[in-house]
């Protein structure tokens, strides 16, 4: 694989050589170093191909490529290649998959079962709420959640699933070694840390406008369902819906106030025929019957279990996120930081559960994160 690497990679740094002129391409050479083998006559019977693309692929020089691998495991990414039996497979499906993908972290079967939640950089505390609380619900569920490191409902997406302990992807628009925006540095860490980020752009390519309605393709391409939290009439969350579709994906929309700006799009959304969606249940349960891992049927006396301890939590959860939260502000003080096991255990509530209680509660100034993932309240 290594010098079979070299050539992919050489391939994905050809300037204005996209997915498609890939394929195109790949269709009349098999392997990328017959592509940089070839004569002049070969290349200009490439459909697709621009007389400047004939000149770039003839000109190449491959040292480009083998800095851009040292470079790679220099800071320990990994570069997936469409050959690669580490490919995503829902990836591979889609009409322009990405010609390879650097990745920090790792990619694993597991992320077969994934949803991708998005949304608007200018969202409100609603919005925020909501993307943690479905990211939390979703990884519970086993899935991974997918989006785009941006600011607003992407960010609060990651941490809503790494706060329940969950696997999150983030796709960049920029290369790995340029990650924006900047201020998500620390968050991009932590995800690398426990599941991916990942970019089909050279390591040192800088965010551009441009890249970004490509990045959202491989954002649903990744998923099977996406969800639009909160969205303006003219987001880039919408594209990355309209691509869903295309795809074959599942869209799904969260309603919001009809007077309100970042809202208008989801809203619109649903008028156009979206999913809607009030809670992670809505699209667990509209995926269940096309997951390639069906589920063992419970026996009536465990469903009724079930069903007790999921009331049981639900009562706690409610009787927890009114008023002044007396049991969790017992646990809790300015002289005392609490981990989310142990505040779980304390309320008797699931990880995921935690995790939307305190997304929420963080945002409202209420508690703050301290060093080592643990919580304490704000003294007011």
């Amino acid at each position: 694989m290594g010098n079979d690497l070299l050539w992919w990679v050489a391939l994905n740094l050809l300037p204005n050589i996209g997915s498609i002129k890939a394929k195109a391409l790949l269709d009349s050479f098999p392997q990328p170093a017959d592509i940089f083998k070839a004569g002049k006559s070969d290349l200009m019977k490439v459909g697709k191909l621009s007389f400047q693309d004939t000149e770039n692929i003839l000109g190449f020089k491959i040292e480009t490529a083998e800095e851009e691998l040292c470079l790679a495991e220099k800071h320990g990414f990994g570069i997936i290649p469409q050959n690669d039996s580490q490919y995503p497979e829902l990836l591979k499906q889609i009409p322009d998959p990405p010609i390879l993908l650097y990745v920090w972290g790792a990619l694993k079967e597991i992320d077969l079962l994934a949803a991708a939640i998005v949304g608007t950089r200018l969202c409100s505390p609603y919005g925020m709420i909501q993307a943690a609380r479905f990211a939390a619900g979703i990884v519970s569920a086993g899935f991974t959640v997918v989006s785009g490191l941006a600011k607003g409902i992407d960010t609060a997406a990651h941490q809503g699933a790494l706060r329940a302990k969950g696997r999150t992807i983030a796709v960049l628009g920029s290369g790995l070694l340029d990650i924006y925006p900047v201020e998500n540095r620390k968050l991009a860490e932590k995800i690398a840390a426990s599941g991916a980020v990942v970019s089909e752009l050279p390591l040192r390519m800088r965010p551009d406008r441009q890249n970004f309605p490509k990045r959202n393709r491989i954002i649903s391409g990744l998923s099977r369902a996406v969800l639009v939290v909160e969205a303006g009439n003219r987001s880039g969350a919408l594209i990355t819906a309209s691509l869903a579709l295309e795809q074959g994906r599942e869209v799904f929309a969260l309603p919001g106030p009809v007077d309100q700006e970042m809202s208008l799009g989801t809203n619109n959304l649903l008028k156009e025929g979206a999913q809607i969606a009030t809670a992670p249940e809505d699209i667990l349960i509209a995926l269940a019957p096309t997951l390639p891992f069906p589920k063992e049927e419970m026996t009536p006396v465990e469903k009724e279990t079930q069903f007790k301890a999921e009331c049981t939590g639900q009562n706690q959860l409610r009787s927890t996120l009114s008023g002044d939260y007396p049991e969790l502000k017992a646990l809790l003080s300015n002289e005392k930081a609490v981990g989310i096991e142990e505040i779980a255990t304390h309320l008797n509530l699931s990880l995921a559960e935690v995790g939307s209680l305190l997304t929420r509660l963080e945002l409202e100034g209420r508690i703050k994160e301290v060093p080592g993932k643990r919580f304490t309240l704000v003294v007011s």
